[in-house]
């Protein structure tokens, strides 16, 4: 008896081993900023914009808010001239009384989305707020806290979408009397989230600064609230913090491998001036651990033992820069290099550190070292791993540190390394270690060369000006006396005459010069010879004032092929120069992952990775990142890594669909986020799911960036564990053939069901749209591939807080071969191929991958793996199925708040709750989210959710309105003022179905939002559709519940079938007094009113007729159906038909007189539709 005990007792944990349930070992919703009220005196003036005086358009004094929007270009051609002033007349800074966080008003910035089309490519573009503060200056310096609260929402737009909130510290001149700045303009940057949320900025002010500017900042297009922003001052701290990176931020753990070491990282903020006189930093260590090394920078002072058998280190920190004690800055943070004897367990070790500098004493801080069992890794031979490191393993010379370090990260499977320090880069070198390092003076597209640039060298814009430390793209691909001067030796040196690296791999991101230049005299001749179709002269007599104006596309695709040579030209030099020492060297460019999306972000527009990408051997594209920020609140999204994955398949699909027969198809390094900034960090089985995710999508690489800058063995035995998965399958990814179509998985446990991302990527736009089928995929995704007669079944739950059970099933296998079914964890048996058809019963940790292979029985089987049958893993799944449940359970909760958000926006309709209905021969039924209406003489569909439009109308078989995802019969839309220009394509709340005389009436309703139109926001609409036997009426009723009246034009926007051209042909509409519309591709306009200067030139419309008739039949000569239309004549105004080269229809819109609609007003309009 006992025996089996133990027996089943090893088996169970052996099994939950094996399966284990997934998640993350670091959850970052358990911690997040202090929340700190502020307390003593506001030194900011109506920070909770309480008042009938207070205003948002005041003057430059203190204690005035002052606004104004920004167009961020670089030149200032007529076009972006004109559309300055649009951004200036359409943004708007007001305060409203809707959803304050306090009180009764808020702050709100606005940048309407109807902006994103008019300009292309859409410029940066920002919105903000400002206000002066005057502080008493004094002769040290000083502290104050900022807080404020803020929620809003970033529209999707090709552009850098953020709420940046800027702060400027400054002195009267006494020669002068103008302010000057007394330190660095700081940038604190936030994301904008539908609840409010609490933010706090602590700010060191300089000694003798008399005043502080503080901007509230929206950049791109979105709305943004806030609320209660107070400025306090504080107590200023003495002496030095000091924080272990980024553990004492989380769960106060730095977990160590057994028998390995790890890198401690600790960083530091002076909130005065900073005085050293023999500053140190003291460590603790617990007995048992002992100090190997420590970056070059703190060496240490002296070790001692401790009463309880530790070591007390000292460490001297005056050899660090300044810089190092401003914000806690992660790349000068002081490193120690600590080992433990102790085996793994779930014991912890009470650890301290603290900063002293002579008398002065700062506080001790406590954590926890734990360790934990190490893992054996093996190293790919074909994926490149790495991890890219920064200084924090700057060991002095002839360190012990170099070789352990070394040693240990062998040890972790990684194949490549990127950034090394010198002596450690010599010692991978010699184990066959690949290397790669970026330069600062090869950075970003032109930041090419040390400097002292010759005049010819120097890139110039548009007024000729030399843009600083920039260098001509001719210089480069012409190889210019420069060029070889100055950069291939510096290249050189670190390639070939220290032999340091064996590839360089830089950030390149160029975008900041976007239509900036070059406008030297080589680049102009340049361009003629590009364009050889026009005329030279034209060319030159326009360069470089017009050029943008007069040639814009053309001169982005030049401006982009210039960039492609460069890039090319660098690819060339750094692989003949690595040929010196025998290496097959290469230039990695670490490019933004928009340019390798099939949606053509105008982002990369000026930088075509189709211009050099056959001439790359290797790129890098960094992104898309999901990072927690820990000095802000964490958002929890349930699938972001879904994303990833998605978008690393779409991005290697773009480089084969673009490589032609006889191109070359450039191999492919990811970036998964590791570190970044200060307080940007990821969690260690987020790296893992990444990873894989890339390698799966056939990606030839991945180095976790930056890594490890803090982070103990949770994160590296992750990538121990995914090196040696992709070691055991890289074969089967590379060289075998994609079997997809073989294989089904069927959940058998309860599966998250609603899936929502964040709204915005930084860059702009929203990852619906820049990832193409997002919204169509589940939580699980599988990747299948046989190499000869085995196969591999790669399922990953993209699920962060639940595991799946789910039936595999594999088809179309040889009916006479038995195959053993391994993870890389358990033996799970073998079967037959029709028990493999039938499916055999498998688990998916949250967020992990699970690996399958199939091989024939008859063939070894993996020794040393755990068997797991069966009826083992059914009695796992009866054990975890009430915590999958209570996930669901929590998952939809979480959900249902977020649609309640949501619903502002967009209302939530409860279509099961609407029952079928008829009277008077017309019925309604419900099919999903739509609203079947049905006579004997026709059938529509009501979509209350795209813009409460009629569509799918359909009589005899004819259609009546044309197939659209938008647009249809009756949609909302407001003609003038052009702020207030629109079609409403939002949602609306289905508020009643009912019976009327005739029929049945459908009723909708809207409160505009800024997000709808900044200028509308706070009308009310009332949308009653009525359907009778033979027609539709639509009766659009606007409400005022503003506090101030409001002008407008209203229209209805209409898309007719009949308009279409059909065997050469199209409808037309015949107006009661004989006036007729037909396609002729062009806007047209019938004058029906008195004419009114403000409608009927608020666009251009290139024919204007008149008519006398406020009914209309339209008709097609393919059918002998009529639709008559007829609106209310004592409103209209006039009608027009928009139309193009490029239009399916014409739309057909009645627009409605100007009214002034009061606080509380009421307005109504109608198109009545008859089908005869």
């Amino acid at each position: 008896m006992r025996i089996t005990l133990i027996a089943l007792l090893c088996c169970a944990g052996w099994l939950q081993a094996a399966f284990e349930s997934g998640g993350v070992s670091i959850d970052f919703s358990l911690y997040g900023p202090r929340k700190v009220q502020p307390g003593g005196e506001n030194l900011l003036v109506n920070g909770s914009f309480e008042g009938a005086e207070v205003t948002l358009s005041g003057g430059p004094g203190p204690g005035q808010w002052r606004g104004h929007a920004h167009v961020h270009a670089g030149t200032n051609t007529p076009e972006i001239v004109a559309f300055r002033q649009e951004v200036s007349s359409k943004s708007q800074r007001r305060i409203v009384s809707e959803s304050p966080a306090a009180g009764q008003n808020c702050a709100a910035i606005l940048t309407p989305d109807n902006l994103r089309n008019r300009f292309k490519p859409l410029p940066m573009i920002s919105n903000k707020i400002s206000q002066f503060v005057a502080i008493v200056p004094v002769e040290r310096a000083s502290k104050y806290r900022l807080s404020f609260q803020s929620r809003g929402r970033h529209y999707q737009s090709p552009i850098l979408s953020t709420l940046s909130v800027f702060v400027t510290m400054e002195k009267k001149s006494p020669e002068t009397g103008r302010y000057a700045q007394t330190k660095e303009t700081a940038q604190h940057r936030f994301t904008l989230d539908n609840e409010w949320q609490t933010h706090s900025i602590d700010l060191l002010v300089p000694p003798g600064s008399e005043r502080l500017d503080f901007t509230f900042a929206l950049y791109g297009l979105g709305e943004c609230y806030l609320d209660e922003i107070a400025l306090v001052a504080q107590e200023l701290s003495s002496g030095i913090d000091v924080r272990l990176h980024p553990a004492q931020e989380l769960d106060q753990i730095y977990a160590l491998g057994e028998g390995l070491p790890g890198s401690l990282d600790f960083t530091f903020q002076s909130e005065g001036e900073l005085q050293r006189k023999a500053l140190q930093l003291l460590v603790a260590l617990p007995p048992g651990f002992t100090l190997i090394d420590q970056r070059d920078l703190n060496p240490l002072l002296d070790s001692t033992p401790l009463p309880d058998g530790g070591t007390l280190c000292r460490f001297n920190l005056q050899r660090f820069p300044k810089v190092a004690f401003k914000d806690y800055y992660l790349s000068q943070a002081a490193a120690i290099l600590v080992k433990s004897s102790h085996s793994a367990s779930d014991r912890l070790f009470p650890a301290q550190y603290w900063l002293e500098d002579g008398d002065w004493k700062g506080s001790k801080k406590d954590f926890n070292f734990q360790i934990i069992p190490a893992v054996q890794a093996e190293r790919p031979k074909r994926f490149r791993s790495a991890a890219m490191v920064g200084h924090e393993f700057t060991y002095t010379a002839g360190g012990a540190g170099n070789q352990a370090f070394a040693d240990f990260y062998l040890g972790t499977g990684m194949s490549c390394i990127h950034g090394a320090p010198a002596q450690v880069a010599k010692i991978l070198q010699a184990a066959g270690i690949i290397r790669y390092k970026g330069h600062y003076y090869l950075a970003n597209g032109f930041r090419i060369g040390p400097g002292n640039f010759t005049e010819e060298a120097k890139f110039r814009m548009v007024d000729g000006n030399p843009y600083p430390r920039k260098i001509c793209p001719v210089e480069v691909y012409k190889r210019g006396e420069y060029y070889r001067s100055q950069v291939e030796p510096m290249l050189e040196k670190e390639l070939v005459t220290d032999d340091l690296t064996d590839n360089f791999m830089s950030n390149w991101e160029p975008y900041y010069l976007d239509g900036k230049g070059c406008f030297c005299e080589r680049c102009r001749e340049e361009f003629v010879a590009f364009m050889p179709q026009e005329d030279p002269a034209k060319i030159r007599s326009s360069w470089p004032q017009n050029t943008i104006k007069e040639y814009g596309e053309k001169w982005m695709k030049f401006r982009s092929w210039q960039h492609g040579q460069l890039v090319i030209t660098l690819e060339k030099s750094i692989n003949s120069l690595g040929k010196k020492l025998g290496k097959d060297s290469h230039f990695v460019p670490e490019i933004s992952w928009n340019c390798m999306m099939k949606h053509g972000n105008a982002y990369c527009k000026q930088y075509n990775v189709l211009d050099y990408m056959h001439d790359l051997p290797w790129i890098e594209p960094w992104g898309p990142y999901f990072v927690y920020r820990y000095s802000q609140v964490y958002k929890y999204y349930p699938a972001n890594h879904l994303i990833t994955y998605l978008a690393a398949g779409q991005m290697k699909d773009f480089a084969r669909e673009n490589t032609a027969a006889g191109q070359n198809q450039p191999k492919l390094i990811a970036f998964p986020h590791g570190s970044q900034g200060n307080d940007w960090i990821t969690e260690p089985e987020a790296i893992a799911n990444e990873v894989l995710s890339f390698f799966l999508q056939g990606w030839e690489g991945a180095f976790s960036y930056y890594f490890p800058r803090g982070y103990d063995y949770r994160y590296w035995s992750e990538w121990a564990k995914v090196n040696t998965i992709i070691a055991r399958h890289e074969d089967f990814v590379y060289d075998g053939q994609p079997s997809d179509s073989q294989v089904e998985v069927q959940p058998l446990t309860p599966l998250l069901e609603n899936l929502y991302y964040p709204p915005v990527w930084a860059e702009g736009e929203g990852f619906i749209g820049k990832v193409p089928g997002l919204h169509k995929q589940g939580i699980l995704q599988t990747k299948a591939f046989r190499l000869q007669d085995r196969y591999l079944v790669a399922v990953g739950n993209f699920w962060q807080r639940g595991e799946v059970f789910f039936r595999l099933k594999v088809k179309d296998l040889p009916q006479d071969v038995r195959y053993s079914v391994t993870t890389p964890a358990a033996d799970c048996g073998a079967f037959t191929a029709a028990e493999l058809a039938e499916g055999i019963l498998l688990q998916a940790g949250a967020l992990r991958w699970l690996f399958v292979t199939l091989s024939p029985a008859a063939q070894n089987r993996a020794a040393g793996l755990p068997g797991v049958s069966q009826q083992d893993l059914q009695r796992l799944q009866a054990e975890r199925l009430p915590l999958i449940l209570a996930a669901c359970q929590d998952e939809k909760a979480r959900y249902e708040r977020y649609m309640a958000l949501e619903a502002a926006e967009n209302p939530v309709n409860d279509f099961k709750s609407i029952k079928p209905m008829e009277n008077a021969g017309v019925s309604l039924q419900v099919d999903a989210e739509l609203l079947q209406i049905s006579t004997a003489k026709y059938q529509l569909s009501v979509d209350a959710g795209t813009s409460g439009r009629i569509t799918n109308w359909r009589s005899g078989g004819v259609d009546v309105t044309i197939a659209d995802p938008k647009f249809g019969l009756g949609v909302n839309a407001f003609w003038w003022p052009k702020d207030g220009a629109v079609v409403l394509i939002s949602g609306y709340l289905v508020k009643e179905v009912k019976k009327v005389d005739d029929g049945l009436a459908v009723v909708l309703s809207r409160k505009l939002s800024p997000r709808d139109n900044a200028y509308l926001a706070g009308l009310e609409l009332t949308v009653t559709q009525t359907f009778t036997r033979d027609g539709v009426t639509v009766n659009t009723a606007i409400q005022n519940t503003l506090d101030d009246a409001l002008s407008f034009s209203f229209r209805f926007h209409n898309l007719l079938d009949f308009f279409q051209v059909k065997d050469k042909i199209a409808g037309k509409a015949t107006f009661a007094d004989g006036a007729v519309f037909t396609r002729d591709f062009f806007e047209k306009l019938f004058q029906f009113a008195e004419p009114d200067s403000d409608l009927e030139k608020a666009f251009r419309m290139d024919k204007v007729f008149k008519t006398t008739s406020n009914t209309l039949t339209v008709t097609a000569p393919w059918t002998t159906l009529q639709l008559t239309a007829e609106v209310p004549a004592d409103k209209l105004q006039c009608y027009v038909f928009w139309d193009s080269v490029k239009q399916n229809t014409s739309t057909f819109e009645p627009i409605f007189k100007k009214t002034i609609l009061p606080p509380g007003g009421k307005v109504e309009y109608y198109t009545r539709w008859t089908l005869k």
